[in-house]
């Protein structure tokens, strides 16, 4: 399975579940026979006189524990439906019960399907990397080499002379007759990038048209170092609305996803950890050497295979 198709797979609802479909996922318990054996006759106590027959008493029967909330999302993974998967997906990601630990046991057992596994396997990429970067501008991990993080840190912190909030995404202008009733559409989300709040939030192909309540001007033409870089055409009028805010502050997104407008809240990440963290010579899904040797680790820690 290829990074590219790993990332088609990706998203922030808990799908809820009710009594009946809980009481499918426990294993049937059935009450022992009685004894169909005659009564016990009494026997003599020690005057002579007899003792009363005890009944014999049947064991008690262990409860079944209730599902926890992490497993009934994973068990929806494998829905019938694509909109249902995903949703149950996005939410593994922000579930405070769906640990890394959780996560990779869910793996080790061996019993999801490939789709599953992928789904979880997505899940706890991005949960990893998101502890990393809330350590961040401390290195992600004990083992990363010491120069080379000195060397990234200067480099992202010279780039980045203010800090400032990011959405944590790759985008483009949008077509400008996507929307004509709204003079086009000014954003398309074309990455979401693991590790940052609006991963599970936002998807590729999300138009968005309003942030935190304020439109997004028009774009200006190409910006001809980005199209030498390799990078896509970015809409620089966003990044201006985004950068006005810092890290940690919450803002609302108005977007059209599969042709139905939504308004969507989400934190706001660090535009200094992005650019330490993705690479700036490549379409910004590439983790720098430091990240990725950390996730590396970390997931030869965790996993099985």
């Amino acid at each position: 399975m290829t990074r590219a198709a790993l990332a088609c797979l990706m998203v922030a609802l808990a799908v809820p579940w009710s009594a009946a479909q809980v009481a499918r996922l426990a294993p049937e318990t059935s009450t022992p026979p009685a004894d169909p054996s005659p009564d016990t006759p009494s026997q003599p106590g020690p005057q002579g006189e007899p003792e009363p027959a005890v009944a014999p008493v049947a064991p008690a029967l262990e409860a079944t524990p209730e599902p926890r909330p992490v497993d009934k999302l994973i068990a929806v993974l494998d829905a019938p439906d694509w909109p249902t998967r995903q949703r149950a997906t996005e939410a593994l990601m922000v579930l405070p019960d769906a640990s890394p630990r959780v996560l990779a046991d869910a793996i080790n057992t061996h019993g999801l399907s490939i789709e599953a596994e992928l789904r979880v396997r997505l899940a706890l990429r991005h949960r990893l990397l998101a502890e990393m970067i809330a350590r961040f501008p401390e290195p992600p991990d004990a083992q990363t080499d010491e120069t080379q993080w000195r060397s990234l840190l200067a480099d992202a912190q010279r780039r980045t002379p203010v800090e400032a909030g990011s959405l944590g995404i790759n985008h483009a202008p949008s077509p400008a007759d996507a929307m004509p009733e709204r003079d086009g559409i000014e954003a398309l989300v074309l990455d979401t990038l693991p590790g940052f709040p609006a991963y599970p939030t936002l998807r590729p192909g999300d138009a968005l048209f309003r942030f935190d309540g304020r439109p997004i001007p028009p774009a200006p033409q190409p910006n001809q170092a980005n199209r030498r870089a390799g990078q896509p055409l970015i809409a620089a009028p966003l990044n201006t609305l985004i950068q006005r805010y810092a890290p940690g502050d919450s803002v609302t997104l108005h977007v059209v996803r599969d042709g139905r407008e939504r308004e969507l809240r989400v934190s706001l990440g660090s535009l200094l950890a992005l650019r330490a963290v993705y690479s700036r010579d490549t379409r910004p899904t590439v983790l720098t050497p430091p990240f990725q040797q950390a996730l590396d680790r970390r997931l030869d820690t965790l996993l099985d295979d």
